[in-house]
């Protein structure tokens, strides 16, 4: 997770990077609830898009990782997208939903079984 969040930094440094030309004098208002919804969008496709096509994002080929679905193979969009609006309910728990993995038998993540996901490590 510490991988894909500097991963993300770098991703979210060119997003914003791009709107600089539209941009009234090329800054952008910290309580703009637009670009926070830009970020969380682009934060989406990031994540969603590399469950969907690798089952796994950059930072988790580094701990050799995956995310799969009931059947195995990696999730198609709507578990994906179920997965990353999962984490963010984790989060909102004050991380919750991630140490609920510690405690639970399978090792599952409350983003785990609202999506029916998990994660396995690759050999």
């Amino acid at each position: 997770m510490l991988y894909d969040t500097i991963l993300l930094g770098s991703v979210f440094f060119f997003a914003t990077f791009i709107l600089i030309p539209f941009l009234e004098n090329g800054a952008i208002n910290s309580s703009n609830h637009a670009y926070k919804i830009y970020l969380f969008l682009v934060a989406y496709l990031y994540f969603v898009w590399q469950w969907c096509l690798g089952g796994k994002t950059l930072g988790m080929r580094s701990w050799q990782v995956k995310v799969i679905n009931e059947s195995g193979s990696n999730p198609n969009l709507k578990q994906a997208t179920k997965r990353y609006l999962a984490s963010f309910l984790s989060l909102l728990l004050l991380g919750g939903g991630f140490l609920w993995a510690i405690f639970d038998r399978k090792k599952n993540a409350l983003h785990d079984y609202l999506s029916k996901t998990k994660l396995i490590v690759e050999k």
